[in-house]
């Protein structure tokens, strides 16, 4: 599970996982406070989470599941 913190977003987020290909595979909306994402059905590999807003301006990070 990720946990994504957000805290007092005016504006709509929205986070995605995506494998090292770029591949959407999971999507949804943030909403203010601790949010859970679950990953449990991924298979162990690399991929990168982004979050971003209405305007396009965006964070990733990147994470291993083993």
């Amino acid at each position: 599970i990720l946990f994504v913190n957000v805290e007092n977003s005016k504006e709509e987020l929205t986070a995605s996982v995506t494998n090292i290909a770029g591949q959407i595979l999971k999507e949804c909306i943030l909403q203010n406070g601790i949010n859970n994402i679950s990953v449990y059905e991924l298979p162990a590999g690399t991929y990168f989470l982004f979050v971003s807003d209405r305007e396009g301006n965006r964070i990733s990070r990147m994470f291993v599941k083993e």
